[in-house]
C-alpha cells in the first residue's frame, strides 16, 4: 500500500493530478456510523482527501487502521487502496474531496440533486 498522507490541523497540501474535483460532507448521527463505504477507486483513478471537521473517525486503508481526530486530514492518492471510514462519536463531520486525472464524473444519481435550485 502506498503510504497515505496524514496531517493534523486544517493545513494540508498534496499534489493533485487534476483541476477538477467533487466534494461532499457527511455528518454521523451516531457512533460507529459508516461515513465512507469500503471501496477503491481503481476504475475511476480518483484520488481522495478526507478532512475531519469535527468529532473522531477510524479509517481502514488496505486492512490497516488509522485514527483521525478533529482537524486531521487524510490524503489517499493511490486509487488502488481499499478504504472505509466510520464515526467514533455522534456528530462527526467529514468533508470528502475527490479528484481524478480526467474530466470529473459524479458517481451520484442525478435524482439526489433534483430539489436543489439551479441558476437560470
Amino acid at each position: 500500500m502506498a503510504s497515505p498522507t496524514i496531517r493534523s490541523g486544517i493545513r494540508c497540501s498534496t499534489r493533485w493530478a487534476s483541476t477538477t474535483f467533487g466534494a461532499n460532507v457527511f455528518v454521523a448521527r451516531h457512533a460507529e456510523q459508516v461515513l465512507v463505504e469500503e471501496h477503491d477507486e481503481r476504475e475511476s483513478g480518483q484520488q481522495e482527501l478526507y478532512l475531519l471537521l469535527d468529532g473522531a473517525a477510524v479509517f481502514v486503508l488496505d486492512g490497516e487502521e488509522t485514527r483521525l481526530a478533529r482537524r486531521d486530514a487524510l490524503a489517499v492518492t493511490d486509487p488502488s487502496v481499499r478504504r472505509a471510514g466510520r464515526a467514533q462519536t455522534p456528530g462527526t463531520m467529514l468533508l470528502v474531496v475527490g479528484s481524478s486525472a480526467g474530466p470529473f464524473e459524479s458517481t451520484w444519481n442525478a435524482g439526489h440533486f433534483a430539489d436543489i435550485p439551479r441558476p437560470s
